[in-house]
């Protein structure tokens, strides 16, 4: 019978955790960047359609959430490289 200790079960917890942060950074700032580029081009093509088509709005709001996406990751990778909570002195 295998035994495992708390402390075997908490490093696991904590390895699983770190990729689920990386992987979840990943994909918000591929959304944010899909978000922008379509966000433009959308933007675009609602300015060349002389009133044809709509939604300048959304177009609009895709632009700035997926800047934001982007900035938001910039700023969670740059925090989380200080090593705010792990002063070792």
């Amino acid at each position: 019978m295998l035994q495992f200790s708390f402390w075997d079960i908490l490093s696991n917890l904590l390895i699983a955790t770190q990729w689920t942060i990386v992987l979840s950074l990943i994909a918000f700032f591929c959304g944010g960047i899909v978000g922008l580029i379509l966000g433009i081009v959308s933007l675009n093509q609602i300015k060349n359609s002389n009133g044809m088509q709509t939604g300048r709005g959304f177009a609009i709001a895709g632009i700035v959430i997926g800047a934001l996406a982007i900035v938001w990751v910039i700023v969670a990778i740059a925090l989380g490289n200080t090593n705010f909570y792990f002063h070792t002195d």
